[in-house]
């Protein structure tokens, strides 16, 4: 392992892995600021540690990303100096660092009267923004799965779920975009109750049933409330239109690796944390299963 250091006012970068991966924040660092002091060491991911307990106000990132990804620097980059988040790495060693951190960013989230709670969920509301608003023409190098962003959903349910509904998350490759399962329903459900609007898109499938052509470039980009389907045990997130809303459900359209789907999703799964573990949900699923159509369209 050969490690390098850099400076970029007003952040430091210091960077203890292969060349490659230093060169990269190198350069990142220097074109804008970086909005956090960080730390990456390359095994077989990129591990981003931000040890909030050694930098005094400074917000904790712990994120993930596949060795030669640098998601997470380009996200920061794109969002400026003032937006950092509270990300879980899902991949660091067992050694106990992981659980000690997790340990940390949960006890923080058990205080309701601290307005890091708040301001958690508000930030990682902002991380699937600026996921979901990276265009073709913008994204650098290869495209990754995002682990981290994995990361971010699973630990938001913790917080606000508790740790007994948390549900395996996977991410499937598919032109990068992510697959998650329906633990996500609580997440999203919350998050729009408290009052975020954000767009996210979220893929299920494998790259060999995805269409060759760019999905970016046929995305509504517009802030308009998520679209969620269940498809093979998964969630499909693809801001595609404002869903109708009811008493009980949320209606629209969404589209997934060639298929449009018809989404019906009962409120009270999208605002509660009643999903099971290994299922879409009951009427979730059932209503999904039954609306699922396959679309000529491409994209």
């Amino acid at each position: 392992m050969s490690s390098a250091s850099t400076a970029a006012d007003p952040t430091s970068v210091v960077v203890v892995g292969d060349p490659a991966v230093a060169r990269a924040v190198r350069a990142a660092a220097e074109e804008a600021p970086i909005s956090a002091s960080v730390l990456l060491k390359t095994d077989h991911d990129v591990v981003v540690q931000h040890l909030c307990d050694r930098e005094p106000g400074i917000d904790c990132v712990f994120a993930s990303v596949r060795a030669g990804g640098l998601t997470l620097l380009d996200a920061l980059r794109d969002a400026g100096s003032d937006v950092s988040y509270v990300l879980v790495a899902d991949d660091l060693a067992p050694d106990g660092r992981r659980q000690a951190l997790e340990a940390s960013v949960m006890d923080v989230l058990r205080h309701p009267d601290d307005d890091r709670r708040d301001l958690f969920v508000r930030r990682a509301a902002n991380v699937l923004e600026l996921v979901s608003r990276r265009s073709a023409s913008e994204r650098r190098g290869p495209t990754v799965a995002p682990r981290w962003l994995v990361s971010v959903v699973t630990t938001v349910v913790d917080a606000i779920c508790g740790a007994e509904t948390r549900q395996d998350l996977e991410v499937r490759l598919c032109d990068g975009l992510v697959a998650i399962d329906s633990i996500g329903l609580a997440v999203l459900g919350r998050l729009d109750a408290a009052g975020e609007t954000f767009e996210f898109r979220a893929v299920s499938g494998t790259p060999d049933g995805y269409p060759a052509s760019d999905p970016w470039q046929s995305v509504s980009t517009t802030d308009e409330p998520t679209v969620v389907a269940a498809r093979d045990r998964r969630l499909v997130v693809e801001s595609l239109g404002t869903p109708e809303r009811t008493d009980d459900s949320w209606r629209g359209r969404a589209t997934a690796c060639g298929f449009e789907t018809v989404v019906g999703i009962p409120s009270s799964t999208a605002s509660s944390c009643s999903a099971s573990s290994g299922s879409t949900g009951g009427k979730l699923g059932e209503e999904a299963n039954s609306n699922r159509s396959s679309s000529a369209s491409a994209t």
